[in-house]
């Protein structure tokens, strides 16, 4: 799980420093965010992948700076509904992938899968989902 190991350490440093799940704290003028740039501002847990992508040990490891091949690649370590559970955008669908896999059964009532996520949860829950799957 070397992937998700270098995006749960890319995750304790944007909780260190407070950041929302919003790729709009990269802009200087966030009024001039597009949907064009390569970095999306979607304020959801997708933003995991954005953040974890800008860090210099992810990027290596994933030969990419697509956020996509963030969470594809940790969906080769972990299975798609495990990885989906993490990254999605939605609390409702990542509920639905979590509840597709018996292995994440424990964490069912997790904020993470029931609610809009901040970063501190969301990394609560990728470290209590690495801890089931060690």
């Amino acid at each position: 799980m070397k992937v998700l190991n270098a995006v749960i350490r890319a995750m304790e440093e944007v909780v260190a420093r407070d950041k929302e799940l919003s790729m709009a704290v990269f802009y200087e003028h966030e009024e001039l965010l597009s949907k064009s740039t390569t970095i999306h501002n979607c304020e959801t847990a997708a933003c995991i992948c954005g953040y974890a992508v800008l860090d210099p040990e992810v990027s290596r490891l994933v030969k990419d700076t697509n956020p996509n091949e963030v969470w594809l690649h940790v969906e080769d370590e972990v299975g798609e509904a495990v990885s989906n559970s993490m990254f999605g955008s939605w609390w409702k669908n990542r509920k639905l992938d979590a509840e597709a896999t018996d292995v994440l059964e424990p964490l069912l009532e997790h904020p993470h899968l029931n609610t809009e996520s901040n970063a501190e949860t969301a990394l609560d829950y990728l470290k209590q989902v690495r801890e089931l799957l060690a």
